[in-house]
């Protein structure tokens, strides 16, 4: 009866996330040809790609700095571009590229692309169900946790300027698609970690 009831709920949340899938392809439908070319960016398909966002995330950060704008000014300013944007995108997308020239193999990166955007909602849907459950179940717990996590994020927030702090992590965030999505890294990033475990356990034997 368990596997049963283990399987029932895993084709609904299957469904579910095909269903998710439809609704995003269906309202990303005007955005699709500057998604590709997006991801094909954050993906590194060519070997220049983490330069140019590295210098497109600079350039921002640079401005930001150089114009020392308030936390609402800027708030606004990324409003007003993202605003723009998703009023001009769509009429720019139809009329530069054809849609009758779109093939299959764009038609399924985009697919894929939709797919990755659904499941990142998920696991952010996830994480913070999980956060209610460990209040409602274990709210000492839940309480100590949060509370040392914000303590730690004022302490760091307080040593380093805060505008570098935002710019390194938006760094990461933004070279994150790429470094997932090259095995020879991650193997690298593997080898490193397995190399400084191997010296801390050295150096506990020797202790």
């Amino acid at each position: 009866m368990a596997d049963e009831s283990e399987t029932k709920t895993e084709g609904v949340s299957q469904k579910s996330e095909q269903e998710l899938v439809k609704i995003c392809k269906r309202r990303l439908e005007n955005w699709r040809e500057v998604l590709t070319h997006c991801h094909a960016l954050l993906t590194w398909k060519k070997p220049y790609y983490p330069g140019i966002i590295a210098a497109i995330v600079t350039f921002v950060f640079l401005m930001l700095w150089y114009f020392d704008t308030s936390v609402l000014t800027t708030a606004s300013i990324f409003g007003i571009i993202a605003c723009i944007l998703d009023y001009v995108v769509p009429i720019l997308s139809a009329s530069f590229f054809d849609s009758n020239k779109w093939t299959g193999t764009q038609e399924r990166k985009y697919e894929e692309i939709c797919h990755g955007i659904v499941d990142g909602y998920l696991k952010i849907k996830c994480m913070f169900d999980s956060l209610r459950q460990v209040k409602e179940t274990r709210p000492y717990c839940y309480f100590v946790g949060v509370l040392g996590v914000l303590l730690f994020t004022a302490w760091i927030g307080n040593l380093i300027n805060n505008l570098f702090l935002i710019y390194l992590n938006v760094l990461f965030i933004a070279l994150l698609p790429g470094l997932k999505s090259h095995p020879m890294i991650q193997e690298n990033i593997s080898k490193a970690m397995s190399m400084i475990g191997g010296i801390a356990g050295q150096s506990k034997k020797n202790k």
